[in-house]
């Protein structure tokens, strides 16, 4: 085996953790924007 084809490899491994990461984060923001919005509603009730 290469030394290049090892570094594909490495990259390859990369690119799929960081594709995971992305997806994990994403699912993280929407929680933040959907419990942000949520906060919002109930102070808007408080001040009624």
């Amino acid at each position: 085996m290469k030394t290049i084809d090892k570094l594909e490899i490495i990259l390859q491994k990369m690119k799929e953790q960081n594709n995971r990461l992305e997806r994990i984060y994403g699912k993280h923001l929407k929680l933040i924007v959907c419990t942000g919005k949520r906060s919002e509603k109930v102070k808007f009730k408080h001040e009624d």
